[in-house]
């Protein structure tokens, strides 16, 4: 049952990997100010007390190829505390440096017990399983191959019990009941899996097997979801099906391990990060009471005239939500441009402080203003179209998050918030500029923030067509760990943090301006290759809501994530494939070379094509033109002037060596519309420099099939030939009044 194909399984001394590297940060940490619970390496969950493990011991790897780094290792917790308990075991990929974490808990004294008001307070808070399932094995049944094998064990919980994690062996029997506890059903909360860490594909096994990282469903400021560091696995598991296992649930009101007020600020100073700016961008950042100081007005709906809006915002309307009935905008004249571009030496970041994963953890976002947001570039291939509004508001508010883990006031991750979503980045794929600090690239007149400098796609990344974002180092960068000002911080208490009165402003900080986006969207798409027409569509349609008209956005405190979780974009997940020869993973970096260099051979190649189809369509078209606006058949039935259609809804069909055509293309008039259809040959030779030459064209047939009015306007269809020998008007066929006649008539 469960049963696997053992792979390429050696003696366990050669199955287990070489140590994964550890991550320390940069420098060491500080002594962090004298508080309740933060940093005190021990967290008070109400009727629990946490401890987080970060030393492990190998039990099993998963060598699906004989690179190590490509497998995923499992391990148990060790060096655990006396009267602490294990709660389930833990896995990472052999490429990443080992920093995961486990917690073991142990009950409280009982005299705390009394303080948590619960139907099962005469239940004791965890309980050793009552026995184990077997979950999957990759055994292939056969007991000669039991070496090297793992064996994924699910805890059995007694009624009101819950397991949160599953135990792995490298033998078939059955861990002892005593190597984990279960926690009673009260004291935990539902957490989902979010991460593929190991796939076994049906290639090796009789069933789909995949081991996922979790985490609480239950998160953001007020969420009580506490993450246990343990795994979930699935087989055909569907996507918001239930799991089998919990996270826990932090029952302390008071959240005794967030940091204090002195704290907070200490954290800051050690870890807040330098955010650089483009070189060449325009729309730089500035405080907030500059910004108001500098003739920014409030608007009112209904009233064309702008209030002046105090330093500190204090006569902005505030609470209430985003009804449209206020918004702000920018001053008029030559002073509008001068605020657009924002004030560096005014520039400030602006903090809010929240519990995050049920307070074992603090997230310390960082908020900073942008008077101006400037327009988008288009990236298609190795082409660059600068847009003129497309992407363009005013105010803008972007943000990144620092994570830091409470047990030890260790930084942990920071989120970087791009446009619409986000990535979580771990400590050690940062950038530090200076001890622990690290470093935040903001894009190119977006403003979005990065880990790293270079070229970002928002859109397909594998077409090369989308927003750019550009992330580089320059002289324009603010130090967040000294310019910054606390803003928020809801936990200690609202008279702790005075929060400006700007924040509480709940409407936009910027005019709602809804333009034609089209009538950008159709010259871009003019000067495209013909080929690359459905894919630039098809991006622009999948491309965010505030692209397409300018759009003031809303405040820090009226974004979801401002209580809530950050917005998790979907990360390419790293996945350990059993489905994957060695061959296959030997020959990965060199085929990926191999696809680079095709992609881009493949790419200019379609390209070049792409750019002649092109040519070919505007010369032919251009003729055509040229003819229909000569007959009069046509301009009596259409009237004049004769506009062409856009390119994008014409068809073009190129025979063999390009020396002939048939195009068709819209047509309209005022009087009515249609389509021009034509075959056509070419005059010359086709050599390699003719794509860059223009050719001679003879029109051999064309007609027109256009849409017009009749005398009780009843549209009619008529077909029009343009030819110097064409039929007159009075003998052209009305195709909805006299089928049979046309047909007739054509046939002669």
């Amino acid at each position: 049952m469960f049963g696997c194909k053992c792979f390429y399984w050696k003696r366990m001394d050669e199955l287990a990997p070489t140590e994964p590297e550890t991550f320390s940060l940069p420098a060491p940490l500080p002594q962090w100010p004298q508080g309740q619970g933060f940093a005190s390496g021990k967290i008070n969950l109400g009727e629990l007390e946490v401890v987080k493990i970060s030393r492990f011991e190998f039990i099993w790897s998963s060598n699906f190829s004989q690179d190590k780094k490509k497998g995923v290792t499992f391990y148990k917790p060790v060096e655990i505390p006396d009267g602490f308990h294990s709660l389930g075991h833990y896995c990472q990929s052999n490429d990443e440096p080992l920093r995961g974490f486990l917690l073991v808990a142990r009950e409280k004294p009982s005299e705390s017990e009394v303080t948590h008001l619960s139907t099962c307070v005469a239940s004791p808070a965890l309980s050793e399983p009552l026995d184990y399932t077997l979950f999957w094995s990759s055994n292939d049944g056969s007991e000669e191959s039991l070496e090297g094998c793992g064996f994924f064990w699910l805890p059995q919980p007694p009624e009101g019990y819950k397991s949160l994690g599953y135990l792995v062996t490298n033998t078939p029997r059955k861990p002892k009941l005593d190597e984990m506890r279960c926690v009673r059903a009260d004291l935990t909360d539902k957490c989902e899996s979010y991460r593929v860490i190991l796939n076994v594909s049906a290639r090796f096994s009789e069933f789909p097997f995949q081991v996922w990282s979790t985490r609480p469903s239950h998160r953001g400021m007020l969420g009580r979801g506490v993450s246990v560091g343990t795994f979930s696995c699935s087989i055909c598991w569907t996507p918001g099906q239930e799991l089998s296992i919990a996270c826990l649930k932090n029952m302390d009101p008071m959240l005794h391990a967030m940091p204090n007020c002195d704290q907070i600020h200490a954290l800051i100073n050690h870890y807040g990060p330098t955010v650089f700016f483009h070189p060449d961008e325009i729309y730089l950042p500035s405080s907030v009471s500059w910004f108001f100081m500098n003739g920014a007005l409030l608007f009112r709906k209904g009233n064309s005239i702008g209030e002046c809006i105090d330093p500190d915002g204090s006569n902005l309307p505030s609470g209430g939500k985003n009804d449209g009935e206020f918004w702000i905008d920018l001053p008029s004249g030559d002073q509008k441009n001068n605020v657009k571009q924002g004030n560096m030496r005014s520039a400030k970041l602006y903090v809010h402080v929240k519990p995050a994963l049920g307070g074992t953890f603090t997230d310390i976002v960082f908020w900073i203003f942008c008077p101006f947001n400037g327009p988008a570039t288009l990236k298609i291939g190795l082409m660059n179209i600068a847009l003129s509004k497309i992407g363009q508001h005013v105010g803008d508010w972007e943000h990144f998050t620092l994570r830091i883990c409470n047990f030890t006031g260790e930084l942990w991750s920071i989120y970087f918030s791009q446009h619409s979503g986000g990535v979580w980045v771990n400590a050690y794929d940062l950038e530090y500029i200076q001890g622990n600090k690290a470093i935040v690239y903001s894009s190119k007149s977006g403003h979005a923030s990065f880990p790293h400098p270079g070229t970002y796609i928002q859109g397909s990344t594998k077409l090369g067509i989308g927003i750019r974002n550009d992330a580089a180092t320059s002289n324009f960068y603010i130090d967040s760990s000294t310019h910054y000002e606390l803003v928020a911080a809801e936990y200690l208490g609202h008279e702790v943090v005075a929060e400006p009165g700007w924040l509480q402003f709940m409407r936009k900080w910027g005019p709602s301006i809804v333009y034609d986006s089209k009538t950008e969207l159709e010259r871009i798409i003019n000067i495209l290759p013909m080929m690359l027409r459905f894919s630039v569509e098809n991006i622009f349609a999948k491309l965010p809501v505030e692209l397409c008209g300018e759009e003031g956005p809303t405040g820090p405190k009226e974004k979801n994530n401002w209580v809530g979780d950050e917005r998790w974009s979907s990360p390419s997940s790293k996945v350990s494939s059993a489905g994957n020869s060695v061959n296959e993973e030997k020959s990965k970096p060199l085929a990926s070379k191999a696809v680079s260099l095709v992609l881009i051979t493949v790419t200019g190649g379609v390209a070049l094509s792409a750019l002649d189809d092109l040519s070919i369509y505007y010369g032919c078209s251009s003729k055509a033109m040229e003819k229909a606006s000569k007959n009069q058949a046509i301009i009596d039935a259409i009237g004049e002037p004769i506009k062409k259609g856009p390119w994008y809804d014409a068809s073009l069909a190129v025979a063999h060596k390009r020396q002939s055509v048939s195009c068709t293309f819209p047509v309209s008039g005022p009087q009515g519309s249609g389509v021009l259809q034509l075959k056509a040959v070419r005059n010359g030779d086709d050599n390699w420099y003719t794509y860059f030459l223009p050719r001679d064209w003879e029109i051999l047939i064309m007609e027109a099939l256009v849409h017009v009015p009749g005398n009780e306007e009843k549209r009619q269809t008529l077909r029009i030939s343009l030819l110097e020998n064409a039929p007159s008007p009075s003998s052209t066929a009305c195709t909805e009044c006299r089928p049979q006649q046309s047909e007739n008539q054509e046939k002669k």
